[in-house]
């Protein structure tokens, strides 16, 4: 494994690690080919790692993946971008309080970390963040 790939993993195991194709349909109540389908509608996502799809287990049940994925895609950003999106901190989303009125929202904060603890209440701060992506100068 080349320093490229032990990066990789090490960033596919934060937050609970991944899951293949059967564990993650069956932790979210479907067969794979629904998940696949699911997956091309920006339900969830997978990042490919060495040959195998691998599915953030900290993606079931979260407030406005949906959402937010398309807006990415949208933007062209890879896999391993999106996952880095949500578990990377940035002090841009405790600096948007233009957006909404959320409390307690912390400089080291990710979109993921906030959108657990605050919900879909947090989904407004979240997509303009990530309508922001890549841009220079944001987070």
């Amino acid at each position: 494994m080349n320093d490229n790939d032990a990066i990789e993993l090490e960033i596919l195991m934060q937050e609970g690690g991944t899951a293949d194709d059967a564990e993650f349909a069956s932790a979210v109540g479907c067969t794979v080919p629904e998940l696949l389908a699911r997956s091309q509608r920006r339900e969830y996502f997978s990042v490919d790692f060495r040959g195998h799809r691998h599915w953030p287990r900290w993606q079931i049940g979260l407030a406005g993946l949906s959402d937010v994925l398309p807006v990415l895609e949208e933007k062209g950003v890879s896999s391993l971008s999106v996952l880095l999106f949500f578990t990377t901190p940035t002090d841009t989303l405790a600096l948007d309080d233009a957006v909404d009125e959320l409390p307690d929202v912390c400089d080291d904060d990710s979109p993921l970390v906030l959108l657990r603890r605050s919900g879909s209440a947090a989904i407004p701060r979240v997509l303009r963040h990530a309508q922001r992506f890549g841009e220079q100068g944001a987070g």
